[in-house]
């Protein structure tokens, strides 16, 4: 429940309160879910932490938090579905994402608006997420169709799909990973497994522990933290990882 301080903890400030409730439209963050009421849940546990940061809170329902907090949500996707909010928040606007929050829903690959919202829609369309079905007879009122069909392109599916997976929803956030010596487990570890050290663009939180899939399909296990690199850039972490036998 919003404004309850379990375990003696520090309430979480107002204002950052607000700022996670509005990243997620005041719903549950969870694209296939989006019911209210929401709690504010930390995605690396309070007991690691110990402070309240905004990239490391998310807005969830009572069922999901529970499911997260029992493993049913793995904290990797809990990962994922806060850096997207960032991107979906960020760029589109209120009609945008409850369009968006349906087809995560119903996958439906059609939808009929009132004429005239292509200004409502702008970012959808120039994202290329969807397109306006070609009109085939109808009626027309002062030169405007009283309703107007669109499409869910094969992006938009793609994009939809990444973000009910918990998936980046973006080339910025994709778990791209760049190996600075230029291949996976080109060094080996005295124990015979390949380690890397390697550059991610990902806005959140990295725990040892954690499976990455490189950008050429390498799965890296996160084994140590470094400092972030100069000409790694903001938001970006370096990690060190073993590549599993």
């Amino acid at each position: 429940m919003i404004g309850s301080v379990p375990d003696g903890r520090p309430a979480i400030p107002a204002e950052l309160e607000r700022r996670v409730l509005m990243e997620a439209g005041h719903r549950c963050a969870i694209p296939t879910c989006r019911n209210t009421p929401v709690e504010l849940a930390h995605i690396v546990p309070w007991s690691k932490v110990r402070v309240h940061r905004f990239e490391n809170l998310i807005a969830l329902c009572p069922t999901c938090h529970t499911r997260y907090d029992t493993g049913q949500i793995d904290r990797l996707s809990m990962k994922g579905y806060k850096a997207n909010l960032g991107l979906v928040s960020g760029r589109y606007g209120e009609i945008e994402r409850r369009i968006l929050d349906q087809l995560a829903i119903t996958r439906v690959s059609r939808f009929r608006l009132p004429g005239g919202w292509e200004i409502a829609l702008m970012y959808l369309l120039r994202d290329g997420l969807i397109v306006k079905a070609p009109k085939v007879g109808g009626q027309i009122i002062n030169g405007m169709s009283p309703t107007d069909d669109y499409l869910v392109t094969t992006a938009g599916q793609e994009f939809v799909n990444r973000w009910v997976t918990a998936e980046a929803v973006s080339p910025e956030l994709r778990i791209a990973v760049t190996i600075r010596d230029g291949r996976a487990g080109a060094a080996k570890a005295p124990d015979g497994k390949g380690r890397v050290l390697a550059v991610i663009s990902y806005p959140g939180f990295l725990d040892e522990g954690d499976k990455i899939r490189l950008a050429e399909g390498t799965d890296v296990i996160v084994i140590g933290l470094e400092e972030t690199l100069h000409e790694a850039g903001s938001g970006q972490t370096v990690f060190v990882g073993s590549i599993p036998s």
